[in-house]
């Protein structure tokens, strides 16, 4: 992946990268990721696998931790969780595992988050 790419999906991965927070989101802060999904000028289609194949195995991890611990503050810290995405290798078999565990309230989440209205499936 490209620099000039990972700076257009920077935004993208922090936003949706929210959701795999140990807060609650409300309707305010739903709005507020769906707002950057918009501009991001990807279309439903490729938001959604960058949220299935990209985020939710880089982000997803932190849901499993007993803390709740927040291990991406910044673009430093997306860097470092999705190097995998970065360097063209994908999280593998981890990463369908990850998709898997989570993959109904992801996609809950995605119908609350979704730019153009409809979730896709």
């Amino acid at each position: 992946m490209d620099a000039a790419e990972i700076a257009r999906q920077m935004p993208v991965w922090l936003a949706m990268g929210e959701l795999f927070l140990d807060t609650e989101l409300d309707a305010a802060d739903h709005g507020r990721i769906r707002r950057v999904l918009a501009e991001s000028g990807y279309d439903e289609a490729v938001l959604h696998e960058i949220l299935r194949r990209e985020v939710t195995p880089g982000f997803g991890p932190n849901l499993f931790a007993v803390a709740g611990a927040w291990g991406c503050r910044n673009e430093e810290d997306a860097r470092r969780l999705l190097r995998p995405v970065i360097a063209g290798t994908g999280f593998g078999w981890m990463g369908w595992l990850v998709w898997r565990l989570l993959r109904r309230e992801v996609e809950a989440d995605w119908r609350r988050i979704n730019p153009f209205g409809v979730a896709a499936s």
